[in-house]
């Protein structure tokens, strides 16, 4: 009876109809931030056709990137978008990519957050099944998702982290990894910390690389606009991309 007497107090329309209601507006809250994306800018949507040079096929979560002129001893390149930013945004960064021979998968994760889907890579290699290396980038919460891909997951098939404003959680070491890693960011980034960043060297391998980016900010990696809090670029958006390819192409080249 006691039992019973409790349930029935527990279940009181008093109480349960409060907690329901405090409930959905948390649940809400939370839904409405989650959809409050960045989206992709025109100038992002211009790089989705494909052209003479770059293939580019939706399928699924994956939006590929291909070089018609395919190199099969180029490793291939999975994109893990920001944090709220829609996956098409880094079309013009995968499309230079493609254009530079490396075949480049951009992943769509749920709600925008990579979080939620960072086990996504595993997924995006199998659209190109003939490739057995592969190099992970991930720019802000993407990087990070990547990283605990990396650390978690202990692929064989991925030889290498690319970090745009990024940097792995204290739980996803990757110190004791034998995996090529290059971290990019900008001198004008307000939205990464860039302290912590630095800090974070030690649960990267020894090895690890450091590239800053001279008048670039955190938005700049892809074509979006600009991110809430985020310090004022130097630079254009064409040339953080531009010099963003460059140094990942030089960090690849030197290792193959």
């Amino acid at each position: 009876m006691k039992v019973k007497s409790i349930i029935k107090k527990i279940f009181r329309p008093i109480i349960i109809i409060p907690l329901l209601i405090f409930l959905l507006v948390i649940g809400g809250a939370v839904l409405s931030w989650a959809l409050q994306s960045y989206n992709a800018e025109d100038i992002a949507l211009d790089f989705l056709e494909s052209t003479e040079s770059v293939n580019i096929i939706e399928e699924g979560n994956y939006l590929l990137f291909e070089p018609e002129d395919f190199t099969d001893n180029k490793p291939g390149l999975i994109l893990y978008p920001g944090a709220q930013v829609e996956h098409k945004a880094y079309s013009r960064l995968a499309y230079k990519f493609a254009e530079d021979g490396y075949s480049t998968i951009i992943v769509n994760m749920p709600l925008e957050l990579a979080i939620l889907g960072w086990r996504r890579a595993d997924g995006a290699r199998e659209l190109i099944p003939e490739q057995n290396s592969w190099y992970l980038i991930g720019h802000s919460l993407g990087g990070a998702m990547a990283s605990r891909f990396i650390s978690r997951e202990e692929p064989d098939w991925v030889n290498g982290l690319i970090l745009l404003s990024a940097y792995p959680a204290s739980s996803d070491s990757l110190g004791d990894h034998d995996i090529d890693v290059l971290s990019i960011y900008g001198d004008k980034d307000e939205i990464v910390d860039l302290e912590l960043l630095q800090e974070r060297r030690n649960i990267l391998p020894d090895s690890a690389i450091f590239t800053e980016i001279i008048g670039a900010n955190h938005s700049g990696f892809a074509d979006y606009g600009e991110q809430d809090g985020d310090g004022e670029a130097m630079i254009t958006t064409e040339e953080q991309i531009n010099q963003t390819v460059k140094y990942i192409s030089e960090f690849i080249e030197e290792r193959r």
